[in-house]
């Protein structure tokens, strides 16, 4: 991972963001590209009320429409992006370098909606990082973690509010046999390869077609990742997840996020909404 991008603004929960960031960024000798989305001065805002988890009308999120406090906050969330850097003695570029020693910060402000901004950023990154928002939060921040799942076909970790560091620590891995599944764990490959200590959980029988979990250990270890297995009896998924999350004590589960509906508006179905909605603990999603 060379590109690990977060869309920030001048908020507590984007401060936890960008330092869990940057530490993943120093053990990853990789870039950290922050983004501040400026909104048209012609959008106008809307309610913030809908079915949990659906991705809102981007044109509905409600953002400020003068010139002046658009200005205040680009300057806010460009003050804010400037002091974690300093604070983590990284250099602000204005492009990244070639032959570079270690990560650098770059900085960049976009002007348009948060859905286009992130169709565009989010596919050229390796990682993005976002907040999960509180149960009242802004649609605003609420789109900004849809948006990252939904529109980059990138590995986007969910933090809770505070900090949280995952190079280094426990993982674990949702192992269902889907494409999904693989594609989850193969996308976080450069954090696993940091870990301390994995394991895979499967939440019922692996009789299933598509690999089981010994096929997950096996691939593995080709990348040097040593792994324990878990199975749980797969009545309820979710419930079952959180367990085996306790249990072995883990920092961050990796697993593939599912959805149903048309991408506008689409609702996380079942188990990923579950873990979106309901729990803090941080989550490295891949939605493809």
């Amino acid at each position: 991972m060379q590109v690990i991008t977060i869309p920030v603004a001048d908020r507590p929960e984007c401060k936890f963001a960008l330092e869990s960031a940057f530490d993943i960024s120093r053990g990853l000798s990789a870039n950290v590209v922050g983004y501040h989305v400026r909104p048209h001065q012609k959008e106008t805002g809307g309610s913030s009320k809908g079915t949990p988890l659906k991705l809102l009308n981007f044109d509905e999120v409600k953002l400020p429409t003068s010139k002046k406090q658009i200005d205040l906050d680009s300057k806010a969330a460009r003050r804010l992006f400037g002091k974690l850097a300093e604070e983590h003695d990284y250099k602000i570029e204005r492009r990244p370098k070639l032959n570079r020693k270690q990560g650098t910060a770059i900085w960049h402000e976009m002007v348009g909606s948060m859905g286009r901004i992130m169709s565009i950023v989010g596919p050229m990154s390796d990682l993005l990082v976002v907040s999960r928002p509180r149960k009242r939060s802004s649609a605003r921040a609420r789109a900004f973690m849809l948006s990252a799942l939904l529109q980059s076909s990138r590995p986007v970790l969910v933090l809770p509010q505070k900090r949280s560091s995952i190079i280094g620590q426990r993982a674990l891995i949702a192992w269902n046999q889907s494409i999904e599944a693989a594609n989850a764990v193969a996308a976080a490959l450069p954090i696993l390869r940091t870990a301390e200590e994995v394991c895979v959980v499967c939440c019922g029988s692996d009789s299933r077609s598509g690999p089981k979990v010994r096929h997950v250990q096996e691939y593995l270890r080709h990348w040097g990742i040593k792994s324990q297995r878990m199975v749980t009896p797969g009545r309820d998924v979710a419930d079952e997840l959180l367990a085996a999350y306790e249990q072995m004590d883990a920092n961050y589960l990796v697993a593939g996020a599912y959805s149903r509906g048309h991408l506008r508006e689409t609702i996380f179905g079942g188990v990923t909404e579950h873990l979106l909605e309901r729990t803090s603990i941080p989550l490295l999603l891949l939605h493809q």
